[in-house]
């Protein structure tokens, strides 16, 4: 490494000068464009050189066979993986410059890229946006500032440098600090193309809030609430990537998980964020599939999207999610895994006894119960089994060692192998399921969970039972399953390789991030915390998007309970405060939509600004005239270049007729499903649920209808997730009369006068209803009076029979006497 002192001055540059020592000799750069386009083609230049040694030295390497050692062989992997960064730096070596003063009086010019550039000696010509430095850059501000790492610094310049394939597009410097409401030009831009970007492209426009939630620390649990286009996937990948870098010796990327809400969020984020290619990426029920043995016991998990395909769900339905979903079902699950009687379950129900040459070895039942009961405090159900069974097999030896006489040991053995299997064949240890099921078909447990006093506690267990009888759990009963197989089996940690097969142990992650955790329960959101260190967690979600109802959180409080911190000062609550994917006129528009629901729970996010136009209304006369609106609004957004829209149902049903409908009027056209791996490119159809997570140029929302979508705070979510989609356009559809929600935003007297019409049909409906149900109590009443009188009329008569068959037995008892005498 070359040890040159850095000068304090400007450095002398002139057009044609190289720069390629700039980095060693000064700390100061000219501001100048030619400078800038020479330091550019110079740090280029010099990535293509190391890339040439580098793959020179690779090719050497491998075709001289040489033996080298471990050290050097750790070395050479290493510098191997600058491979793929120096063929990206050769593109785009980086794309912002800051020009700060230091605590020193020191004036310097810090360049920014993706990743840090070093030249051959080592020393650093461009810094990584994961640095502190890149911290700087990303709070978009001029002037005065502090940073942690860095001290009081003053900035007085801040560039951004748009450049791509190894040119230079265009240069933008912000001279002024970022106000509220200031959209970054970078960012207009970014926003203004189309919907897919690379991770790499997005670290360029990353915004200060984000990348103050991207730094939190890791030494507490981060909540993050932030509305539909606040940034929360940026936030989530981009956090990822920089604990990685920060907290290098403390994480490693195999022991990091994401929890993701379905297999397409997986695709998408695997697809513009391959440089966390090695992080454990998950669906939780994925998750919990290779941890509890559903194969083994023939269980199968029950689609996670049943309910919302057929759109309804049962009264019992509800209430038994919202009971398995909530830490009071988990308290009362740990107290029945605690119980004396549930370990009774599990006892052998017989002893050992063999006779052997006039001596008998005994291991009576009561011993061996008493031995499993201990061991169950400290193992799982089948260890403590195991054990037991080796204890039994130590004492046989021991018991044999003991005699004088001659004793045949390995007949002996042989004996006690045979006695032993057979204990162990007929000792049932219940599995997983069996434990799970007996607990939650328990009449007096579920009545103490049951708050609801209309509700029908054994209708709840007979709906459980015939779930049992198929052998099927659903995404509510994995939480238990996971806490009675973390306690009583198997680790429910990381996965680890054993003879071929991946098998779950103890062993806990280092990083946990659940995206959409609004979509988890509380007892989700507590079993989650279970498998990694410390609480190392980071959560995001918007309770504006629950739209599995009864499913998920109700408010952040829930999630706090569920992460059983001791005070405020155990974790950190966010909320994002900006909204950056839509337009002004599509986020107020949207925020009118949630604003019912949020009232009390969190703070809705606000638009940056970014104009375009209001969302659009168009009213059909028939589903066939929908389906020719649909097919010229298509035509009205592809003159506008747009390289995604989506058109967005409620359910199942309306997205396959659509499908159906418009497959042969719209070229390439997708349904979606929860594999589809290409998501946001050419036109798709959806329903709603499908699409959290995901952003199009344009979005038309299919028969949006008050018949469709009903006044209720299930239908605002939907409604608010639809809409969120857009970045520029959005168009409504309808038959007859507007959902009353999107009634309220554009004809607030019309919405008023319907809802008003609405109660009082419902309260009209409700009388009847009552009065039907008091004709029928009277009817009923009535019938049980008239056979109360029929009754009592019968039982006149046999009061009457029996008495005439008592005197008529007399009469025959008096005949016989006076026959006899006269015999």
């Amino acid at each position: 490494m070359k040890t040159l002192e850095k000068k304090k001055g400007l450095f002398p540059f002139k057009p044609g000068d190289s720069t390629k020592n700039a980095h060693i000799e000064y700390y100061q750069f000219p501001k100048s464009l030619e400078f800038e386009h020479q330091f550019y083609s110079d740090t280029i230049e010099m990535a293509i050189s190391q890339l040439i040694t580098l793959k020179t030295k690779k090719n050497i390497d491998y075709t001289a066979g040489i033996t080298i050692s471990t050290n050097t062989e750790i070395r050479k992997i290493d510098k191997e993986k600058n491979i793929p960064k120096l063929e990206e730096q050769i593109k785009k070596p980086y794309f912002g410059r800051l020009d700060i003063v230091n605590e020193m009086g020191v004036k310097e010019s810090i360049y920014i890229g993706k990743d840090g550039f070093f030249d051959e000696d080592s020393n650093i010509r461009v810094y990584n946006i994961r640095s502190s430095y890149g911290a700087l850059y990303n709070q978009h501000k001029v002037g005065q500032t502090t940073q942690d790492k860095i001290g009081e610094i003053t900035i007085n310049l801040r560039r951004h440098i748009e450049n791509e394939n190894g040119q230079i597009i265009d240069i933008h410097d912000l001279n002024w600090d970022q106000e509220k409401g200031y959209l970054d030009p970078v960012l207009e831009k970014r926003l203004n193309k189309a919907a897919k970007a690379k991770l790499s492209e997005i670290w360029e426009t990353i915004q200060a809030e984000q990348d103050a939630v991207m730094r939190e620390d890791i030494s507490k649990p981060v909540i993050i609430q932030g509305s539909a286009g606040s940034g929360k996937t940026v936030i989530a990948l981009h956090r990822i990537s920089y604990l990685l870098y920060e907290y290098e010796s403390l994480l490693k990327p195999n022991k990091i998980l994401v929890l993701a809400p379905n297999k397409m969020y997986l695709n998408y984020i695997k697809d513009i964020s391959p440089e966390i290619s090695n992080v454990n990426q998950s669906t939780f029920e994925e998750y919990c599939i290779s941890r509890i043995p559903f194969e083994k016991h023939k269980y199968k998990l029950d689609d996670y999207f049943k309910y919302y395909k057929r759109e309804t769900v049962k009264e019992l339905e509800k209430i038994s999610i919202n009971i398995k979903g909530s830490l009071e079902f988990k308290n009362k699950l740990e107290e029945y895994l605690n119980s004396t009687s549930m370990i009774r379950k599990c006892y052998p129900e017989r002893g050992i006894s063999i006779k052997y040459e006039n001596e008998t070895f005994n291991f009576e039942k009561e011993r061996l119960q008493e031995l499993y009961s201990e061991y169950t405090r400290s193992s799982s159900l089948l260890a403590s089994k195991k054990r037991v069974l080796n204890i039994i097999k130590q004492e046989s030896k021991t018991f044999g060692n003991r005699k004088s006489w001659h004793f045949n040991e390995k007949k002996f053995d042989s004996l006690v192998d045979k006695e032993i299997k057979r204990l162990d064949q007929s000792w049932k240890v219940p599995n997983v399921f069996d434990i799970y099921f007996d607990f939650c078909t328990n009449i007096e447990i579920m009545k103490s969970l049951i708050d609801d006093e209309n509700a029908n506690v054994y209708e709840i267990v007979e709906l459980i039972k015939n779930k049992r009888n198929n052998k099927l759990v659903t995404f509510d009963d994995l939480p238990a399953l996971l806490l009675i197989q973390k306690k009583y089996f198997e680790g429910i940690g990381m996965l680890k390789q054993n003879r071929n097969r991946l098998l779950p142990t103890q062993e806990e992650f280092d990083y946990v991030l659940v995206d959409e955790v609004q979509d988890y329960s509380p007892f989700h959101v507590y079993m989650i915390n279970q498998i990694v260190k410390n609480s190392r967690m980071t959560l995001m979600g918007d309770l504006g998007q629950g739209i599995f109802y009864p499913r998920g959180i109700k408010n952040w409080r829930n999630v706090v309970k569920a992460l059983q911190v001791k005070s405020k000062d155990d974790y950190k609550y966010i909320e994002l405060g900006t909204i950056y994917r839509s337009t002004i006129e599509i986020v107020n528009y949207a925020n009118m939509l949630i604003k019912p629901m949020s009232i009390g729970k969190y703070n809705l996010s606000k638009p940056v600004g970014r104009k375009g136009t209001k969302p659009k209304h168009k009213k059909f006369i028939s589903m066939k005239d929908q389906l020719s609106q649909i097919e010229n609004i298509h035509k009205e957004l592809e003159s506008k270049s747009y390289e995604s829209i989506a058109i967005i149902t409620k359910d199942w049903e309306e997205a396959f007729a659509l499908y159906n409908g418009l497959r042969q009027k719209i070229k390439d056209i997708t349904l979606l499903n929860n594999l589809s791996k290409d998501l946001n490119s050419g036109v798709i159809i959806s329903p709603v649920y499908l699409t959290k997570g995901f952003e199009y140029d344009a979005v038309i929302i299919a028969n949006a209808s008050m018949d469709n979508y009903n006044d209720s705070i299930i239908s605002r979510k939907l409604l608010y997730v639809a809409v969120t989609r857009a970045l520029h356009d959005v168009y409504i559809l309808y038959r007859d009369n507007l959902s009353i929600p999107i009634l309220e935003i554009i004809r607030p007297t019309q919405a008023k006068r319907m809802k008003e019409e609405i109660r009082m049909e419902n309260e009209l409906k409700n009388e009847i209803a009552k009065k039907i149900a008091l004709n029928k109590q009277n009817i009923a009443s009535a019938f049980e009076s008239q056979l109360d009188i029929i009754f009592r009329e019968q039982a006149e008569l046999i009061y009457k029979l029996k008495k005439k068959i008592i005197q008529l037995e007399q009469e025959l008892e008096y005949y016989k006497q006076i026959q006899n005498k006269k015999e």
